[in-house]
C-alpha cells in the first residue's frame, strides 16, 4: 500500500462498513470512555446529510453514527485550512439544531460529539487527543455539555517511534487511528496480531487498495504542493477582490459628492445635503468650500 494520510473515501468507507462496526464501537467507547458493549448495542448508522437544505455547501458528513444517547459524527481534514475548519463547526451546530422538533413542548437534545481526524496539530501544543466545549473564558466554566468536539492530531502519531507505538496496547486511541496513517517504517500486521478487530480493519485496507481506482493514501509532497497552490490561487484572488471593491468605494465617494455638491450649488441646506446623501458634517464642510473658493 502507499503512504500517507488515509484518503477520506477510504476512510468513509472503513468506518461505515458493517463488518467493522466494532472497529467504531471500540474507537467511540475509549475515546468517550464509554462500556464498549452498551455502545456496540446501540450505535447505528444513518444518513450522513446534516441538513435537507440542497444550497449547503458540503452538507454531507464522512460518517455519521447515533444511538439512544448521542450523536457521533467523523470529519477527516488534510491540510489545516479555514474552509475545513467552518464546515466542521457547521456540522455540529446543523446535527444540534436538527433535534429541534417545531411544535414540541420538550425537545430531548441528544449530545453531539464531532471526531476530527487531522492531518495536522490544529492547536499547536503536541498532544494527541484535544477536546474542545463552549465555555467562559475566565472562569472556564462549560455552557453546554450538548456540544463536544475532539481533534485527533495525526501528526503526533507521525513522530513516535517504532518503539514507542509497539509497546503500547493493540486497542488504544494511538493504534486505533494509526491505521489512518500509513507508515513505510511500520509492519501494521506486527503491530495488530492477535487482536481479530483490528486484523479485520487491515485486511480491508488491504482489500480497498488492490480495488481503488484511486490512492488509498495521499502523498503527502503531493498535497502540500496541491495547497501551495491552492494558497497562491486564494491569495490571488482575495486581492483582485479587494481592488475590485476599492475601486467600487472610490466610484460611489465620486458619485456621491457630485450629488452633494450640485445640491449645495442649488442652495439646499446643510441638513438636507447631509441627510439625503449619508455625509459627515465634516465631508460637507470640505464640499462647501470647493463651491465657493471656486
Amino acid at each position: 500500500m502507499p503512504y500517507g494520510f488515509i484518503n477520506d473515501r477510504a476512510a468513509k468507507l472503513l468506518l461505515t462498513d458493517i463488518n467493522l462496526r466494532d472497529y467504531v464501537c471500540l474507537i467511540i467507547s475509549k475515546l468517550l470512555k464509554l462500556n464498549y458493549n452498551y455502545v456496540k448495542n446501540n450505535l447505528e448508522l444513518v444518513h450522513n446529510g446534516v441538513n435537507k437544505n440542497q444550497n449547503i455547501k458540503g452538507k454531507d458528513t464522512d460518517a455519521l453514527f447515533e444511538n439512544d444517547y448521542s450523536v457521533i459524527n467523523f470529519e477527516f481534514n488534510t491540510e489545516y485550512k479555514s474552509a475545513y475548519i467552518i464546515k466542521n463547526n457547521m456540522y455540529v451546530f446543523h446535527l444540534y439544531l436538527r433535534q429541534l422538533k417545531p411544535g414540541e413542548k420538550e425537545n430531548k437534545i441528544k449530545p453531539i460529539y464531532q471526531i476530527n481526524v487531522n492531518n495536522f496539530d490544529i492547536y499547536q501544543k503536541g498532544e494527541f487527543i484535544y477536546k474542545t466545549q463552549l465555555c467562559e473564558t475566565t472562569y472556564h466554566c462549560i455552557r453546554d455539555n450538548n456540544l463536544v468536539i475532539y481533534d485527533i492530531n495525526m501528526d503526533f502519531l507521525k513522530k513516535l517511534s517504532y518503539n514507542e507505538i509497539d509497546g503500547m496496547p493493540s486497542d488504544s486511541l494511538e493504534k486505533l487511528f494509526l491505521v489512518f496513517y500509513n507508515r513505510e517504517d511500520f509492519n501494521y500486521e506486527q503491530f495488530y496480531d492477535g487482536n481479530p478487530i483490528m486484523e479485520r480493519v487491515i485486511k480491508r485496507l488491504e482489500e480497498m487498495w488492490e480495488n481503488f481506482d484511486d490512492m488509498l493514501y495521499y502523498d503527502v509532497e503531493k498535497l502540500r504542493k496541491a495547497a501551495d497552490d491552492e494558497t497562491i490561487k486564494e491569495t490571488i484572488e482575495k486581492q483582485v477582490a479587494e481592488k475590485v471593491e476599492k475601486r467600487e468605494k472610490e466610484v460611489t465617494n465620486e458619485v456621491t459628492n457630485a450629488i452633494a455638491l450640485k445640491m449645495i450649488k442649488d442652495g439646499l441646506s446643510k441638513q438636507q445635503v447631509i441627510n439625503y446623501c449619508q455625509i459627515t458634517e465634516e465631508e460637507y464642510e470640505t464640499l462647501k468650500r470647493k463651491v465657493f473658493d471656486k
